[in-house]
């Protein structure tokens, strides 16, 4: 992640300073930490809704059943969680 100035189409989020940009990416109104999408956001929440039982887990002691991470810092301009793997979209060698 590199620090600079938001873009002009950042979203931001009025109880933190966290911003991002990109309609699929979800922000964690609990914790305040960004995801690149919904299914990132949803491997750091743990327990039960019918039990009202809901907590964040930290994104970077997740780990799945072989050690490896669950989910990677993003590769974006903003703080935030991917899926590993995750495309970042396309580069200047993709022409």
């Amino acid at each position: 992640m590199t620090e600079e100035a938001p873009p002009k189409s950042a979203i931001f989020c009025p109880r933190c300073p966290s911003w991002w940009t990109g309609l699929t990416a979800g922000h964690c109104p609990t914790c305040h930490r960004t995801f690149t999408n919904i299914r990132a956001f949803d491997k750091h929440r743990a327990g039960s809704h019918a039990r009202n039982t809901r907590y964040c887990r930290d994104p970077a002691t997740l780990r799945d059943k072989y050690g490896d991470p669950v989910l990677v810092p993003a590769n974006k301009k903003w703080a935030g969680w991917a899926l590993p793997g995750s495309w970042d979209g396309p580069t200047d060698d993709d022409e």
